[in-house]
């Protein structure tokens, strides 16, 4: 019994992750499809890169393409990413120079500039990164035996 409470619980627990997860996205502001890490994110990896896709505006016509972005870390402080257009020619790939601390807040400041003006809208937000990362054990984890 106690377990079949513990697998509804575990269950519970993934679908109000999976339903909620939608509405992260609702609070985006005109011109971004999707961001990532979303806004208010928690436990998130330090390695993790910063993802965005725009709705309809394209990474090429950027004028600020290098400088859009400003990632700040409670600990870490300023962080400079490499900035990478995505196969899609609409998401780009920010891989931050360093790893955030385990714990930290990041704040990410988007301030996009279009060769046609008012195409996506500035935007600030931030999210947590884990305060104790997951670790990948090394050999082969199916493996069972000696």
């Amino acid at each position: 019994m106690q377990r079949i409470l513990k697998i509804s619980t575990i269950i519970s627990t993934w679908l109000l992750i999976f339903l909620s997860s939608g509405n992260v996205y609702a609070g985006l502001v005109n011109g971004y499809q999707y961001i990532f890490p979303p806004p208010g994110a928690r436990f998130v990896h330090p390695s993790a890169k910063i993802i965005i896709r725009f709705n309809h505006a394209r990474p090429a016509d950027l004028i600020n393409f290098a400088h859009m972005i400003k990632i700040t870390g409670s600990v870490s402080g300023s962080i400079v990413p490499e900035p990478h257009i995505a196969s899609d020619n609409r998401t780009i790939i920010f891989t931050p120079s360093q790893d955030f601390a385990p714990g930290e807040m990041v704040s990410i400041e988007l301030t996009p500039e279009f060769l046609h003006k008012d195409q996506v809208t500035p935007f600030n937000y931030s999210f947590n990164i884990s305060p104790t990362p997951l670790s990948v054990p090394s050999g082969n984890p199916l493996s069972y035996g000696p």
